[in-house]
């Protein structure tokens, strides 16, 4: 609690504090949680904790380790620093750091496994089994560090070289002693580029690192073949690589490099220039994803931490000697929290949340400080500095104070002396208000309905307190939220009572599949090797977190009990969540699956068909959206490619599981899943025209299916009842040739497929049979997918109207909406799907383009745009409206067929269609009834002379699109005049 003459203030907007905290509160009260995925990196932290790095290097060195507290070093050497907080050490004299796996690994030149090996048998550890962890990824996680040391190493001394480099860290306040400690870099500067890349590669040689290997080239660059790098290192372009044939190196960027550390190796580094905030992280694709930064105090044992949002900070914070870590834009999570110990289970240490003052850093700080807890303690920085400085003798009138290095920079342009600053901000950050005290308040100044909301989420985080310290801030909760103590123990007592009740009857669980549920959006995970399943989810705040079950508004939801069919791969769910990617990177994955498991016809329809996949696992966000067919001749590979595709979409299910219609109904009802149809499924005789149905209307949302179901009604005889069937849902389709009426096509995205060789697939490395290895990497796609689905769901995502191709028709563009919408962030595939669509759409009219209505426009535009015709036959109303008699329209309808037969050879028309025009039977009557019907023409009443159709031209020229006609073709062409000129008309009767 604050003491006496503390400021208190609550002006934080009420949006800010806006948050469901059913989740974490359950959390608190030990009910349900999240397990976390053992990898290696949880293996090398166990392997550490029970091998003391100071008594394995007092074994295997001979040295006789000394000291007491944090810092030991030995009697041999007084260089050689042994960190046993972050169980690390540090030889100054010879620049070597590392952790106790690389202390042997040099000491007794084995490999990172003969290390690990030899630790777990000296902790009394179970040997790890190698054959489930992925060697490659091993040697790659630990080369990594290897670069990033070396870079490192020779960044920090080309820093303290360059005065202009270091001018720039004095300007942020830092001391020389914190630029050493923090091991700051600098990147080199343009000019001298050459000489500083030339030293790194060869610093890289000489410590036997691969100056190809993907961390490597995140700092070198790599030109050349950057394709065939790709593949041989495994790595997922970038678009812009392969346009460029390069990837950018970092030296000579002239930018600060901040070194991430972690139990004394060097993990990861990120960039900062020197004007502006310009940040670099470097290409995850190369080097993993971002990561956070810990200052040198920080360690597990300490017992204070300040979580701040940028590494400026959390060196300013260093230089302070206040233990710090630094979010660096990743995400806090359940895996963030145990690592930092901020978890119930393994709390170690009091949490300060320094986050910027502004209204972004407000938001985060309510969703950072609900995961570390009520007692948190909430750091303004510009009321922490005001504070200070107020001691001080001075003020912060004429200083911007974001975050923690504004304030190092205040006090240095003040004349301040430092030491007393930090003395006086300690004592404000003391004293700054926690979460609970926060919230409570913010909840105490609102007013009726917000009122009641507000009392809700501070009295759920005041619930999640431990009984000792609601005793202990009962007193000073009750004055801010402006209620008597006892109530408030009441309303506490309710909720906590209430929460247990629910979790011990189970009167309140619910088993679901996954949706949107009270502003939740859940999905279903299922663990195939263990046959179990658990929910992954994302709250009202944005956050996304996974576990055996979740607390939605009181009631706890959990997976589903999986299915036989499930592990029989009926249907695909993903197993865990993967790491968040951009919509493009995922692309680029789903297009590198697909290139090893297909050979498709050309890029763009592998880049489209990745896009699409990712349209299914956005599908429910959008009002319609495209079917993704494929059509051959059998043996073509049309099923291969469409279940290859299926693998990585949402829910993958195949319609030929289901034993009749009503099974598959049922099973997209349940499932909402992406649904495989094969020519096979779609040609049942008893099941067509369902299917058919199923398909004409699923690819729009509110377009369900009707049956009528038998029951037993309440006097034991069998009556029945209607029930809606939904049909929205992304479908894959196998077929040999179009349906009769094929509006199916005008639903799909179609591509036409051909039958490969052996000796093709053999040399494009492609398998017949999908393997456990494709299934594993499918897996690892989807796991990937889900994240992005719950990151970017959203109940309506609306189309922007910019993005509609006017050349094609309304329904194609209102089914490829999403396809574009999806691929908003590359405007260049957006502009090769345009033209895409635009070929398709001209292939889709051309059966039109056979038919007599096609033969009517063209009468109707022949009539009006040949000058001899219109002279003759266009006549023109009082009121300006335009006319034409259907008897004229009849006759150049005929002669345009009679030219399109005279180019047959006699007796051998084309088609079903011609040898109808061969009968040359229209009649004004029958071309009236198709004016007016089907083409949709306003017509006069009759005259003396017949029937007039008026001339539309918006109309005749959509209904020209529409049918595959070019108006610019029907006007006069030269040396050609028009067949009827100086004809004397006859009217047809």
């Amino acid at each position: 609690m604050p003491k006496n003459g503390a400021q208190i203030t609550f002006s934080v907007a009420p949006a800010l504090l806006a948050i469901n905290f059913a989740s974490n509160f359950k959390k608190y009260l030990g009910i349900g949680g999240t397990k976390l995925t053992i990898g290696i990196d949880d293996l090398v932290q166990q392997v550490k904790q029970v091998n003391k790095i100071e008594e394995v290097i007092g074994e295997e060195s001979g040295f006789t380790v000394r000291g007491h507290g944090r810092n030991w070093t030995t009697q041999e050497h007084d260089s050689l620093v042994i960190d046993t907080h972050n169980q690390c050490y540090f030889w100054n004299s010879t620049g070597e750091h590392g952790d106790v796996i690389e202390w042997l690994c040099k000491r007794k030149g084995w490999d990172f496994k003969a290390a690990v090996e030899y630790l777990c048998k000296r902790g009394g550890l179970q040997s790890p089994d190698w054959r489930k962890q992925d060697p490659a990824v091993r040697m790659a996680a630990r080369q990594r560090e290897d670069v990033f040391t070396v870079f490192n190493n020779l960044t920090h001394k080309w820093l303290l070289a360059e005065p202009a480099a270091m001018e720039y860290c004095h300007g942020r306040g830092w001391s020389d002693e914190t630029i050493t400690r923090t091991r700051l870099g600098f990147t080199g500067n343009f000019d001298q580029r050459e000489s500083y890349r030339s030293e790194l590669i060869n610093s890289l040689g000489g410590a036997g690192v691969d100056v190809r290997s993907p961390a490597a080239v995140a700092i070198l660059g790599f030109k050349g073949n950057v394709h065939q790098w790709c593949v041989d290192y495994g790595v997922t372009p970038r678009a812009d690589w392969n346009d460029r044939n390069e990837i950018p190196g970092v030296i000579g960027w002239n930018r600060l490099v901040y070194p991430h550390f972690m139990a004394g190796r060097c993990n990861y580094f990120s960039l900062r220039g020197f004007e502006g905030r310009e940040h670099f992280n470097p290409p995850v694709e190369l080097v993993g994803d971002r990561q956070i930064y810990v200052n040198p105090k920080w360690s597990s044992s300490q017992p204070m931490c300040v979580v701040v949002e940028g590494k400026a900070d959390a060196i300013t914070l260093d230089q302070w000697d206040i233990p710090a870590i630094a979010l660096n834009g990743v995400a806090a999570d359940d895996r963030i929290m145990r690592f930092i110990g901020a978890t119930k289970e393994n709390k170690r240490a009091m949490f300060f949340l320094g986050l910027d003052s502004d209204k972004a850093g407000a938001l985060a700080s309510s969703k950072v400080a609900t995961m570390l807890g009520p007692m948190t303690r909430i750091i303004d920085w510009r009321a922490a500095a005001d504070q200070a400085f107020r001691r001080l003798k001075t003020d912060i009138e004429d200083v911007e104070i974001k975050d923690a290095n504004d304030v190092l920079k205040a006090s240095i342009k003040k004349g301040l002396n430092l030491d007393e600053v930090q003395k006086e901000l300690g004592y404000a950050i003391n004293t700054c208000l926690s979460f609970v005290e926060m919230i409570s308040g913010w909840a105490g100044q609102q007013e009726g309905v917000e009122r009641d909301r507000a009392m809700g989420q501070a009295l759920a985080v005041i619930a999640m307190m431990s009984e000792m310290e609601r005793a202990q801030y009962k007193k000073a909760l009750a004055k801010l939220l402006k209620v008597d103590q006892r109530e408030l123990d009441r309303m506490v007592k309710t909720i906590l009572d209430q929460a247990k009740k629910k979790d011990a009857d189970g009167d309140e669980v619910v088993y679901t599949l996954g949706g949107w549920i009270d502003g939740w959006i859940v999905e279903y995970l299922y663990i195939r090797e263990k046959h179990e399943a658990k929910l992954a989810w994302r709250d009202p705040n944005g956050n996304v977190a996974s576990g055996d079950s979740v607390v939605i508004n009181g009631t706890r939801y959990k997976p589903e009990q999986p299915e036989e069919t499930f592990k029989e791969r009926g249907i695909f769910f993903p197993s865990e969540l993967g790491s968040l990617k951009k919509p493009g990177e995922l692309a680029l994955i789903i297009e590198a699956f697909l290139n090893s498991v297909y050979i498709l016809p050309n890029e763009l329809t592998a880049k489209i068909i990745s896009y699409w996949v990712l349209v299914t696992w956005l599908y429910d966000c959008f009002d319609a959206l495209p079917y993704l067919r494929a059509m051959g001749a059998s043996g073509a590979g049309k099923s291969e490619l469409l279940y290859r595709v299926g693998l990585v979409c949402y829910r993958l299910m195949m319609a030929g599981g289901a034993d009749t219609v009503s099974t598959m109904f049922r099973s997209v009802e349940r499932f909402h899943p992406t649904v495989l149809f094969d020519e096979a499924d779609i040609e049942k005789s008893d099941a067509s025209n369902e299917i058919v149905k199923f398909l004409n209307f699923g690819a729009m949302k509110n377009h369900p299916i009707w049956r009528a179901e038998e029951f037993i009604d309440e006097n034991g005889k069998k009556s029945y009842k209607s029930k809606m069937y939904p049909t929205y849902c992304p479908k894959l389709i196998g077929m040999r040739r179009d349906f009769k009426d094929d509006a199916v096509g005008n639903r799909a995205i179609t591509f036409k497929v051909q039958e490969r060789g052996m000796r093709e697939l053999m040399a494009r490395n492609i398998p017949l049979h999908v393997t456990e290895d494709i299934h594993q990497r499918a897996t690892a796609i989807r796991n990937l997918m889900v994240r992005w689905r719950l990151e970017h769901w959203q109940p309506e995502i609306e189309i922007n109207m910019d993005y509609y191709e006017l050349d094609i028709s309304a329904r194609l563009n209102q089914v490829t909406g999403a396809l574009m919408m999806v691929a908003k962030d590359d405007e260049a595939l957006r502009s090769e799907m345009k033209t895409f669509m635009r070929g398709y759409y001209l292939e889709m009219t051309q059966n039109k383009s056979m038919t007599i209505i096609a033969r009517v426009i063209e009468s109707i535009l022949k009539i009006y745009q040949y000058p001899d015709l219109h002279k003759l036959m266009v006549v023109k109303e009082e009121g300006g409206n335009e006319k034409i008699l259907v008897g004229h329209v009849t006759r150049i309808a005929n002669e345009i067929i009679e030219e399109m037969n005279s180019t047959e050879d006699e007796g051998h028309a084309s088609n079903e269609q011609e040898q109808k025009f061969n009968k040359r039977d229209l009649s004004p009557h029958r071309i009236g009834r198709l004016i007016r019907e089907d083409m949709q023409l306003q017509m006069s009443r009759r005259t003396n002379m017949g029937f007039y159709v008026y001339y539309d031209q918006e109309r005749v020229n959509e209904l020209a699109r529409q049918y595959g006609i070019d108006p610019a073709e029907m006007g006069p062409q030269p040396g050609k005049p028009s067949k009827t000129t100086d004809v004397q008309l006859e009217i047809p009767s």
